[in-house]
């Protein structure tokens, strides 16, 4: 298993709040504290949850979605992007979460993947 890049470093901890969107984002915070699994903390418009993400291509998953179980993984594309995966289980709704941080900014983008 990888070692985490210096990012996961910088980034462990902090939030990050969105422009409203389709998905009703808020905010996202990620800490990082193995090279297994981060914690992803998901603020949408009426809840907050904390969540298990794997890092070692395995889902983790927690009970508390709107229809059931959710399971999320991730991995470092780059040195600086990090991408998850966010599947609700019970549903057919299946999400690809990207983020790519600079030197002082940064660009999240949420997509659903193709069908």
């Amino acid at each position: 298993m990888p070692s985490l890049p210096d990012m996961a470093e910088k980034i462990s901890g902090k939030t990050y709040v969105f422009e409203p969107n389709p998905y009703n984002i808020k905010s996202i915070s990620l800490s990082f504290s193995g090279r297994e699994e981060a914690i992803l903390n998901l603020s949408l418009e009426e809840e907050q949850h904390v969540l298990p993400v794997g890092l070692d291509n395995i889902y983790r998953i927690s009970p508390g979605g709107e229809f059931g179980p959710l399971a999320f993984k991730g991995f470092w594309r780059t040195d600086n992007e990090f991408v998850f995966y966010y599947n609700e289980v019970s549903n057919i709704n299946n999400y690809q979460k990207s983020r790519r941080q600079r030197k002082s900014c940064s660009n999240g983008q949420v997509k659903a993947p193709p069908t």
